[in-house]
């Protein structure tokens, strides 16, 4: 039984959520293109509405529409997130793109990469898509957010190149160390503080410990990153990390003050994003 048109379901629920979610809902609910949904003709099934209906509801309540749909794009592709994952942010693409301009000025012929905090995958998978050279070692502390992660990296065809280890949460980057050296090594690690604006939609649905870090000092990782990145890195390695803007410039002072070039990036948003260590 047909019921209506896809674009009016959309024009009906615009009070409820911005058009481009009730987009995505229909897209993953419908199985639609986005050109589809707007065709004259495209009908939508009772049962669809059914499910689209669903999560309009558990979105109005607070759930992120990304667990909801149980998939997200980063860097143009599509992953599958849960709630044992931070949700892939724009914000971090601009990291993956720094680091594949920097990968793509390496010359050798094979490239260690290593990341802390695998979450989803998606840095890790993306990069070893756009360069088949490299290789990543990655670290994680939640099974289930490497169960997915492995999920992920297989869909992409990239899961003979990344190799997974599962470490206690109070370990740093010194959990690469028998790892290394790495050509590079990339970031997002946990770094709000508790005093942080933080919306109750992240508080809700993302895991404390990618929020947080365990020691609850936000600055911990990166002077954690800062004692071990001499003998993380090669001679000419680089980090590149994830900062909060508001706390981006104490982060570059600290760096510096350990005798390494560094600096910071602005992300899509024109704020200062991505932390760069040079060893």
């Amino acid at each position: 039984m047909y019921t209506m048109n896809a674009r009016d379901w959309i024009e009906s629920h615009k009070n409820k959520l911005p058009a481009h979610e009730l987009e995505w809902i229909l897209e993953a609910c419908l199985k639609l293109t986005r050109a589809e949904i707007y065709l004259d003709t495209q009908l939508v099934s009772e049962q669809g509405l059914g499910r689209a209906e669903h999560i309009v509801h558990q979105r109005i309540a607070g759930k992120s529409l990304q667990h909801l749909l149980g998939k997200t794009i980063f860097y143009g592709r599509e992953f599958q997130v849960n709630d044992s994952t931070l949700i892939p942010r724009p914000e971090t693409e601009t990291l993956c793109e720094i680091a594949l301009q920097r990968i793509n000025n390496e010359p050798s012929d094979e490239i260690k990469v290593a990341e802390l905090g695998l979450g989803t995958g998606c840095m890790a998978i993306t990069i070893l898509r756009e360069d088949p050279r490299t290789s990543v070692y990655a670290t994680e502390i939640l099974p289930t957010a490497i169960d997915l992660a492995k999920v992920n990296a297989l869909a992409h065809g990239v899961e003979n190149r990344l190799q997974i280890f599962q470490v206690p949460q109070a370990i740093g980057f010194e959990g690469l160390l028998p790892l290394g050296p790495f050509h590079l090594i990339v970031s997002n690690p946990p770094y709000l503080d508790k005093n942080d604006p933080i919306t109750a939609e992240v508080l809700k649905n993302e895991p404390h410990s990618a929020l947080f870090p365990v020691s609850d000092d936000p600055m911990w990782f990166y002077e954690n990153f800062l004692e071990y990145a001499s003998r993380l890195l090669l001679p000419g390695g680089r980090g590149l990390l994830e900062v909060p803007h508001n706390r981006a410039d104490a982060i570059l002072a600290r760096a510096r003050k350990h005798d390494f070039y560094a600096a910071v990036y602005n992300d899509l948003f024109g704020r200062p994003r991505v932390l760069e260590v040079l060893v």
